[in-house]
């Protein structure tokens, strides 16, 4: 489960870029439900509060929910279809909402998906680069920072630090793609950052017209199926990159930026073993229909007691 911006408080501030969300990740919807009774709830000072439900959140994952409108798609917003095994878990998911009563039908969100994917990257770069900022800044107050930071410049100063981290951790503390963000959002503007928003915030806009005509928008969660950890290479030119991550993961980013709540639900397993999420999202708020939802689907199919194959 992904929140609705601002129903976990984030508190105290690390970089307020309005994108993340903190949670966990759940094997059951029940323990999710649990966690988001005891962690949610408005704080002083909050730019967001989200409505509050009318009754706990495992209370509503216990419910079936009424009769739902689902909206379903197996393309990404800009038009190209997903792997075959992620097209297949949604067809599967589909069957088994009608079979429970649900109301679906092909349709999503009129979106760019060209202007959106570049308008998130705007401030993919910008948010790693708020962190090293504040490194920097608590470099600054060690002796002799200031000035190392005024001759060798922000970029030569972070990776000094990162040499000398590595050398007390035995590993680089940063990914190579999380540097290659930093320096390119070196290129940027305040202004870039502000226009991306806007187009972030259009598309935001026309998800929650989306949502008045339907209650649920379903898609695949990843564009392929799961990857090993270290199959996707950060050492590729940047473009090509960030054109493989942007078709790996084309859906969850609208759930970031809209601040939506979002889920992803493991309903099927393709022929290797690996589950293949169904990724709903709900109107803002609407963590309880969520759970509603996750539940009924979890008493009709389970999975809790899956577990994909053991490498060898």
């Amino acid at each position: 489960m992904k929140p609705s911006r601002g129903l976990i408080p984030l508190f105290p501030p690390a970089t307020s870029d309005y994108v993340s969300t903190s949670f966990c990740v759940s094997r059951s919807v029940r323990d999710a439900a649990a966690l988001l009774d005891a962690v949610a709830g408005p704080v002083p000072g909050a730019r967001f509060t989200p409505p509050q439900p009318r009754a706990p959140y495992r209370e509503h994952a216990a419910v079936d929910p009424p009769p739902l409108r689902v909206a379903f798609t197996i393309h990404d917003f800009a038009g190209e279809p997903v792997h075959p095994d992620c097209a297949a878990a949604v067809s599967n998911t589909v069957f088994l909402l009608e079979a429970l009563g649900h109301h679906v039908e092909e349709a999503a969100p009129e979106l760019d998906g060209a202007a959106l994917a570049e308008a998130f990257l705007t401030w993919w770069k910008a948010m790693p680069q708020a962190g090293f900022l504040q490194i920097l800044d608590a470099v600054e107050q060690r002796r002799g920072g200031k000035a190392l930071r005024r001759i060798l410049g922000d970029v030569r100063t972070m990776r000094a630090v990162a040499r000398i981290d590595k050398r007390r951790a035995g590993k680089d503390p940063f990914e190579p793609f999380t540097l290659a963000l930093v320096e390119r959002a070196l290129e940027l503007t305040p202004g870039d950052v502000l226009l991306a928003t806007t187009t972030l915030q259009a598309a935001s806009y026309a998800l929650g017209a989306f949502l008045t005509e339907y209650d649920i928008l379903l898609s695949p969660t990843l564009g392929e199926p799961p990857k090993r950890i270290g199959e996707i290479d950060q050492t590729l030119p940047f473009d090509e990159l960030e054109d493989l991550l942007s078709r790996y993961v084309p859906f969850t980013p609208i759930a970031n930026f809209s601040g939506f709540p979002a889920m992803s639900v493991p309903l099927a397993w393709n022929d290797a073993g690996l589950p293949i999420g169904s990724h709903f999202i709900g109107p803002h708020g609407g963590e309880a229909l969520l759970f509603q939802l996750a539940g009924q689907l979890e008493r009709a199919h389970p999975w809790f007691g899956k577990r994909p194959p053991t490498p060898a």
